[in-house]
C-alpha cells in the first residue's frame, strides 16, 4: 500500500515538475502570413467593421448591446479598438478571455505581412498552467484560420478596391476630341451628339475609329459642366473649328478598371481608383477618362452599362 502511495506521489511530483519546467506562466501565441497587397488599402478595409463579414471565416452575430461579435470554431472575438495599422481584439473561449493584436506590417508598396498575437496567462497551480497550455494551442489553430482567410481575401485587388485594376499600356497614338459647356449635367443624348460630331468628321477625312468613344466630365462651377469626348483614330487628322487633334503617348503607362452600372457606380469606382493611385504612390499625368464600352443610346438600362476607366500614370 505504501509503495502505491509513494508511486502516486512520485508521479504527481514528476507531473508538477514537468508542468512548471515546460509550461511557462505566460504563453505567447501568434500567427502570421505575408502576401501581395498594400498596407494602407488593407488597413482602410479592416477599419470598417462592416467589411469583416466579407472575409470572416466563421459566423457573425450581434450582442445584446448591439455590438458585432465574430465567432470562429469555438472562440468568440470582438473588436475592442482600431489602432494605427492594427486592431485590438477581445478573444473569449468559455470563461477565459484575453486580448489579441492584429498588426499590419508593410514590406514594400505591394507586399505586407499580417500577424495576430495574444498572451494566455495561467492562474497559480499546475493544473491552471496545463489548462492555459491547451487554451494557447487552441487559439493558435483559430488564429491560423483567421490569418489565412484574411490574406486570401485582401490579396485580391478587386476585394479592396471593388474592381480589377490593371497596369496597361496606351494602345493608340492619335485622337480627335471636342468639348462643350452645359448649364446642367450632360445627358446621354448630349454626350452622344458630341461623339457623332467626331464620327462624322473622321468619316469625312477617311479615318477609322479604333476603340470605343471616350468621355471626361468636369464641373465648371456650381451649376455648369464641361463634357469632353474623344475618339481614337488610325491617323493624325487636321484640326477644324472646335475639333482638336491630339497625339497620345502610345506605349505609356495607364491604369484601367471596368465598372458595371450608372453614374453613381462610376463615381464610386473613380474614388477607389484614386485611392489605389495614392496607396501605391503613383501620379496622374493627364486627364483621366471613361471609355464607353456599352453604347448607351442602345442600352437605356444604366445597370447594364460597362464603362472602362483610364488613368494615365507614372
Amino acid at each position: 500500500m505504501k509503495k502505491i502511495v509513494l508511486a502516486i506521489l512520485l508521479v504527481l511530483v514528476l507531473f508538477i515538475a514537468v508542468v512548471y519546467v515546460f509550461i511557462p506562466n505566460s504563453l505567447t501565441i501568434s500567427s502570421a502570413a505575408s502576401f501581395h497587397a498594400n498596407r494602407d488599402g488593407v488597413y482602410r478595409f479592416l477599419s470598417d467593421e462592416n467589411n469583416w463579414q466579407k472575409w470572416w471565416p466563421g459566423s457573425i452575430s450581434k450582442t445584446a448591446g448591439d455590438s458585432i461579435q465574430f465567432r470562429y470554431e469555438d472562440c468568440d472575438l470582438r473588436i475592442e479598438e482600431i489602432l494605427y495599422n492594427a486592431v485590438e481584439l477581445k478573444v473569449s473561449k468559455n470563461s477565459d478571455t484575453s486580448l489579441a493584436l492584429f498588426k499590419l506590417v508593410p514590406f514594400t508598396n505591394d507586399s505586407i505581412g499580417i500577424e495576430i498575437s495574444s498572451e494566455v496567462n495561467a492562474r497559480p497551480g499546475p493544473f491552471s498552467r496545463l489548462s492555459a497550455y491547451f487554451m494557447a494551442r487552441r487559439l493558435k489553430q483559430v488564429f491560423d484560420g483567421i490569418v489565412l482567410s484574411l490574406s486570401k481575401y485582401t490579396g485580391e485587388l478587386k476585394n479592396i478596391y471593388g474592381m480589377n485594376i490593371k497596369n496597361e499600356k496606351v494602345q493608340y497614338a492619335n485622337l480627335i476630341s471636342t468639348k462643350q459647356l452645359f448649364r446642367r449635367y450632360p445627358s446621354t443624348s448630349d454626350v452622344y451628339a458630341l461623339i457623332q460630331k467626331l464620327r462624322n468628321y473622321a468619316n469625312k477625312c477617311g479615318a477609322h475609329e479604333l476603340f470605343s468613344p471616350m468621355l471626361h466630365i468636369q464641373k465648371a462651377d456650381s451649376t455648369s459642366y464641361t463634357a469632353q469626348v474623344g475618339i481614337p483614330v488610325d491617323r493624325a487628322l487636321p484640326e477644324k473649328d472646335d475639333i482638336t487633334s491630339k497625339w497620345m503617348m502610345k506605349g505609356g503607362n495607364i491604369l484601367t478598371g471596368d465598372v458595371i452600372g450608372g453614374q453613381k457606380q462610376i463615381e464610386d469606382a473613380q474614388r477607389q481608383m484614386e485611392l489605389y493611385i495614392s496607396d501605391y504612390q503613383r501620379s496622374i499625368i493627364a486627364i483621366p477618362f471613361q471609355m464607353l464600352i456599352t453604347d448607351r443610346t442602345k442600352e437605356p438600362d444604366s445597370t447594364k452599362w460597362i464603362t472602362r476607366l483610364y488613368y494615365p500614370v507614372v
